[in-house]
């Protein structure tokens, strides 16, 4: 049976992420950032380009940072308001990200297999100052559905230039 890829900068991850969602507006400001599973930063998103429309729901993009683009959308049937939204593992999610380059991306699409023993804990979008900047934690987002993924966290707060 294949080991359980978790770590002490996996613990770190999760307990960073649990008390991002919980402060109040303003206090986690500063930038959504990529760790990788050794804690290094692959990129960091201050300022994202935000849209909302009855059409499409709500989109955050950011260009590349580091070969490393953002995306974060909460679909049409889902976006009510500026609030609070989980985002889970698979293609059912109300609301969904990715973070990519050209060979790889990680996202809250890719499920971990339930046979394979793995850290699932999922994550969410919100909003503390309304319009004007996104917060999300997503601790372990995986860049495949195979036996053996990378991972990395994605957590922290980026403000909304629409």
């Amino acid at each position: 049976m294949p080991s359980v890829r978790v770590n002490k900068s996996v613990v770190a991850v999760v307990a960073t992420f649990a008390v991002l969602l919980f402060l109040p507006a303003g206090h986690a400001a500063g930038a959504i950032k990529v760790r990788t599973e050794d804690g290094a930063v692959l990129a960091r998103y201050k300022m994202l380009d935000c849209d909302v429309s009855k059409r499409h729901g709500f989109h955050a993009d950011h260009g590349a940072v580091n070969g490393w683009k953002f995306r974060a959308v909460i679909y049409r049937n889902s976006f009510d308001g500026f609030k609070r939204y989980k985002v889970k593992y698979g293609n059912d999610s109300d609301a969904d990200f990715s973070v990519f380059n050209g060979r790889r991306s990680f996202t809250n699409q890719f499920a971990p297999k339930t046979d394979i023993p793995r850290l699932v804990v999922g994550g969410a979008f919100q909003f503390p100052n309304g319009r004007k900047a996104l917060r999300m934690g997503f601790p372990i987002a995986y860049d495949g559905n195979g036996p053996n993924p990378n991972w990395v966290s994605v957590a922290g707060e980026a403000r909304c230039k629409y």
